[in-house]
């Protein structure tokens, strides 16, 4: 896909915001000001992660991440991640 110079800080915004709004329900947070924001978010992910991790890791090369097949949508003037994406689980995620 290619994307304009001028446009790449709306997709990049819409992207954001998805993996925001992804990790905040993955680990049952709360939009909004009661939520405690991003800090509350970065300790309850911090605290998830040093949980699982276990002593001896596979490299990269060899790791199967979960990934996302996006699909980027333009409404009005903002472009939003399309609700027809799709998340694909990897094992060592």
């Amino acid at each position: 896909m290619y994307i304009n110079f001028a446009h790449r800080f709306p997709y990049s915004g819409a992207v954001t915001k998805f993996y925001y709004n992804f990790h905040l329900q993955k680990y049952g947070g709360q939009s909004g000001k009661q939520s405690g924001g991003k800090k509350a978010l970065t300790a309850k992910i911090s605290q998830h992660v040093d949980s699982i991790i276990p002593s001896t890791l596979k490299s990269y090369s060899q790791s199967e991440f979960t990934t996302f097949k996006l699909c980027l949508e333009q409404y009005r003037n903002d472009i939003r991640v399309g609700e027809n994406s799709v998340e694909v689980v990897g094992g060592d995620t």
